[in-house]
């Protein structure tokens, strides 16, 4: 068991849609690139900016296309609270559904269901215990990065991709989200901060003080400048300087990002007194 672990204190998730239905409501799929081409296929498919949008029996799904930015994906969670995770069967856990499995944490979204795409392939194939092998090791990824997995729904394709849904808690009234704090406007934030490791985001390397990154938090994103060298699997507390200020509030999650890539995750935390 890492530190990353215990970086992030659980916070409340918003309120979700009760039911599935809900229009005010939309469910972003996320990991592998196929998420882009499954939400094509469905009836009455459009494009909103980087992402593809249909209505399929009542749920409202987008997903973004290959090279979208990470921080855009983190901004439709923010708003959403509500993802679909996506895996290629004939491709496996690849890293980026462990990248997006920390994306979806730190954006406070509940991932409601995984959809194996492709699944059908292998099981003609009769590699059926793969398939299962493939299941387990998402399921751990998810409870490594505190997603509850009990009661949701491990779906093989070509199956419908609502059934990804079907044992959603969306479907029960949620408990009214805990208030959030009062978020002032900051150029400069204390952060808890842990830098991933190559093994966690692939290209991770160190990076030199005042080197500019960017930092994503409640769905804003600035410059960030962090006073000190940045080494991967560090896990400590920096003061860094944020361009232009952002909105924030002790307790939010973030993410510092480069090169289209999550970096470090961290807690906004309380200033110190003077």
């Amino acid at each position: 068991m890492t530190r990353i672990q215990y970086l992030v204190p659980a916070l409340a998730l918003g309120a979700l849609a009760t039911a599935t239905g809900s229009s005010a409501s939309e469910v972003v799929l996320i990991g592998d690139p196929v998420r882009f081409e499954l939400v094509q296929k469905l009836a009455g498919a459009k494009m909103q900016g980087a992402f593809a949008v249909a209505h399929a029996n009542g749920a409202r799904f987008s997903a973004p296309r290959r090279g979208a930015a990470l921080t855009a994906i983190a901004d439709r969670l923010y708003a959403s609270r509500r993802a679909v995770l996506v895996v290629d069967a004939t491709q496996g856990p690849v890293p980026i559904i462990r990248e997006h499995a920390l994306l979806a944490r730190q954006a406070s979204a509940r991932i409601e269901g995984v959809y194996f795409a492709h699944a059908g392939q292998l099981m003609s194939d009769g590699q059926a215990d793969l398939l299962q092998l493939e299941h387990d090791e998402v399921r751990e990824v998810l409870e490594f990065y505190d997603h509850t997995t009990a009661g949701i729904s491990f779906v093989n394709g070509p199956a419908r991709l609502q059934r990804a849904l079907d044992g959603s808690p969306s479907r029960a009234p949620q408990p009214p989200a805990s208030p959030s704090p009062a978020r002032a406007r900051a150029g400069s934030l204390p952060l808890l901060l842990y830098f991933l490791t190559p093994d966690e985001s692939p290209g991770t390397r160190a990076h030199r003080p005042r080197e500019t990154l960017q930092l994503w938090v409640g769905g804003e994103t600035r410059r960030v400048i962090f006073p000190s060298k940045l080494v991967p699997g560090d896990n400590g507390e920096h003061v860094v300087r944020v361009v232009p200020p952002v909105p924030a509030a002790p307790g939010d999650r973030c993410f510092v990002a480069h090169d289209g890539h999550l970096r470090g995750v961290c807690a906004v935390m309380e200033p110190e007194a003077r």
